[in-house]
């Protein structure tokens, strides 16, 4: 038996922030996201799926001309993957006493 801490919240908070779940069951829930995104990608005129390399270059590419028009969803995307990286760490990471 693997020793585990006691729970700490209830409802979705626990199902999203304490549950661990298989690297299996993960993967399975990201490629359903993915493949989500690919049809609503393309409503919006972007063909393609779930990427981050061309969101990324045009974020830089906004970053040094600050031309709107490099703004889209993706880059909104890359955006959150760093700030919410950013807010995990800071609300969950052990704290020096």
């Amino acid at each position: 038996m693997v020793p585990q801490l006691k729970q700490k919240y209830s409802g979705i908070r626990h199902y999203l922030f304490e549950k661990r779940y298989h690297p299996f069951v993960a993967g399975i829930a990201i490629g359903f996201i993915a493949l989500l995104a690919w049809p609503m990608s393309e409503s919006t005129g972007r063909m393609g799926g779930l990427g981050i390399t061309t969101p990324s270059a045009n974020l830089v590419n906004y970053l040094i001309s600050g031309d709107l028009k490099f703004i889209d969803w993706g880059v909104l995307l890359v955006l959150g993957i760093f700030i919410g990286s950013y807010v995990f760490i800071t609300l969950f990471s052990p704290r020096p006493k």
